[in-house]
């Protein structure tokens, strides 16, 4: 099971919420900016102020809109917050490509590359403020932890996983079983720390950090290929 999951420590209670609104209207430029607008603000409120303390009325203000904007937008602060979760997730998932080694240091250069930017964009304080908002139960039934588990680190998991095949076929990498390789490869890469943050430790993440578990993750890889 993908890391992320964090099983064991958070359990996800999932309810079928809609993560696209609006998709079937005209999405005029005008539109689009009030739509983003609003996603914008609500990021910034939620943060401030948690889900339940955070009212759609601030949201407008903050996106310097009138509720019934919103409204016209979204059906619902709920509406809004799966939003912002669908879109993160989007963001997380889309266009992990690590491309096919031609050697074994190229293979293992790129497999570090790729943990620290991996890294550095899910430490970033927005992202660990969009999971938590995913997984809080004050949500009361809009929890939306599935939402970033397939849309975000199911595409994240399989292109590493398909890389280490492409590896493999190349000759530049040989494991036992590459499922298992890439799971270790992220528990590895992140540990304990998402929990952390999660929990609410404020200590920020350095680059430095990223890329210290960068290097670890994929030297273990590398003794387990040799």
């Amino acid at each position: 099971m993908f890391p992320l999951a964090i099983a064991g420590t958070i359990e996800y209670h999932v309810e079928a919420v809609n993560i696209e609104t609006d998709m079937n209207e005209p999405d005029s430029p005008a539109r689009v900016n009030r739509r983003e607008a609003i996603l914008r603000a609500a990021e910034e409120v939620f943060s401030a102020q948690g889900y339940e303390a955070a009212t759609t009325l601030r949201i407008a203000s903050a996106a310097r809109t009138s509720k019934r904007a919103l409204y016209e937008l979204f059906g619902s602060k709920g509406d809004i917050l799966a939003a912002l979760i669908g879109r993160r997730a989007r963001e997380m998932g889309a266009g992990v490509d690590l491309g096919t080694p031609v050697g074994r240091a190229q293979a293992l250069a790129t497999l570090e590359g790729f943990g620290r930017a991996f890294l550095t964009r899910l430490f970033e304080p927005s992202t660990v403020m969009t999971y938590r908002l995913a997984i809080d139960r004050s949500t009361h039934g809009e929890i939306l932890g599935r939402t970033l588990l397939e849309a975000a680190h199911a595409p994240i998991l399989e292109a590493v996983r398909a890389f280490l095949r492409r590896a493999e076929a190349a000759g530049a990498l040989r494991f036992a079983e590459v499922e298992e390789a890439s799971d270790l490869f992220f528990e590895l890469l992140i540990g304990q720390r998402l929990i952390e943050l999660l929990l609410g430790d404020e200590a920020p993440v350095t680059a430095a950090e990223c890329a210290m578990r960068a290097r670890r993750a994929t030297e273990v890889l590398a003794r387990l290929s040799a």
